[in-house]
């Protein structure tokens, strides 16, 4: 089912299927990719429980989570929704306990601020035992050209190292310098076609996205995330800026039990915990 919330200056298309923003108008602007290629479908799934494609053991039981988990193709009930505020929740049921082994609830709440969209994670456990997640998010930006056209800022002058994944994909491991300064030339270069960029433990809790003739077009906070991730499918004008609670397995992790891997959130029973990020247009 579709809904829609909108302010003077965003209107928001969300999907209960995976309680999905779909399309954002801001300024009369699509702001969100809307697969003009063909070379990705999603617009700005939700991950949980696992960002990314890691192993899952619990209790020496491998669990056969996919990719970034399965809250994005799980159908969301409406929990809430105001003039300016939009909440979905899901719980688990028979189908996510064979996946992922507690039960649970997860809150997911838009807000809009004038020009700005407030997303708020709630996890909560309502299991008998302790409980291990993560959870993160995967938005995309809409460009008006090619991505070789645009910077990301950071909000700080530092450096910016990224952890180099392979296609597995794995971490290697690896690491290179892209920038002393905290501005990110986005070039396909390393970015372009899976070459995700992963940044860990930034001092900056601000990114930027600017074209190079100095257009700012959106800005995305993440406080309560370690990581920030940047991806863009080949040849598409388009990048998602992604905060991310944990990361890939490397060869020397892959095998660690679940709760052990890094960002990984422990809650005990009856414990509830909110992540935030906020997603503003220019």
């Amino acid at each position: 089912m579709e809904y829609i919330l909108k302010n003077e200056n965003i209107c928001i298309k969300f999907n209960s299927l995976g309680a999905e923003m779909v399309s954002i108008i801001h300024n009369k602007k699509e702001r969100l990719w809307q697969n003009d290629n063909g070379s990705w479908s999603g617009h700005a799934p939700v991950l949980f429980p696992i960002c990314g494609k890691i192993q899952v053991k619990i209790d020496n039981v491998i669990y056969p989570l996919l990719q970034h988990g399965f809250a994005r193709r799980c159908e969301f009930v409406l929990l809430n929704k105001e003039n300016n505020k939009i909440s979905f929740i899901l719980k688990d049921n028979k189908d996510t306990f064979k996946l992922f082994p507690y039960h649970f609830e997860l809150i997911i709440s838009y807000e809009l601020i004038d020009n700005s969209i407030k997303i708020s994670y709630i996890v909560k456990n309502n299991d008998d035992t302790k409980m291990y997640y993560s959870v993160g998010s995967h938005t995309s930006f809409s460009l008006d050209s090619k991505i070789d056209n645009y910077l990301i800022e950071f909000e700080y002058e530092e450096e910016l190292i990224n952890e180099i994944n392979d296609r597995t994909p794995l971490l290697t491991g690896e690491k290179i310098l892209l920038s002393k300064n905290g501005i990110l030339d986005l070039s396909t270069n390393y970015i372009d076609d899976a070459k995700t960029l992963i940044f860990r433990n930034l001092k900056s809790k601000k990114a930027t996205l600017i074209k190079k003739d100095g257009t700012i077009l959106a800005s995305i906070e993440f406080h309560d995330f370690p990581y920030i991730l940047f991806w863009h499918p080949k040849d598409a004008n388009m990048i998602c800026m992604e905060p991310w609670h944990n990361i890939l397995d490397s060869k020397e992790t892959i095998d660690l039990n679940f709760k052990d891997k890094d960002g990984i959130i422990a809650l005990d029973k009856n414990e509830s915990k909110e992540l935030k990020e906020i997603i503003t247009y220019y």
